[in-house]
């Protein structure tokens, strides 16, 4: 296998991944928050290293433009969810105060 095949490879994994494990996780995430409920550390664990994981992709986004987009609305859809855990902690700190 070349290069050029091991790197679409990598990136063929991280979408099947993603769809098959990470995308479900995600979104019950972002529905607990949407129910107003804060998330636990394993959450919080979860949603640092799914960033790291998609980063490390961004070097092979480069050559692999059509990629891109792709990539571009899973890694907004991870911030919406982080942001909204921001969301929930400063809420949950303003009540308990």
């Amino acid at each position: 296998m070349n290069n050029k095949m091991k790197e679409v490879a990598i990136i063929l994994a991280f979408f099947h991944s993603f769809e098959k494990m990470h995308l479900p996780r995600i979104v019950g995430i972002k529905l607990k928050l949407v129910h107003g409920n804060a998330v636990d550390e394993y959450e919080l664990v979860y949603l640092t290293e799914a960033l790291e994981h998609i980063t490390m992709l961004l070097p092979y986004l480069d050559r692999y433009p059509a990629y891109k987009p792709v990539v571009a609305k899973v890694m907004n859809y991870y911030r919406l969810v982080v942001d909204e855990v921001i969301a929930n902690e400063k809420l949950a700190t303003i009540n308990y105060n």
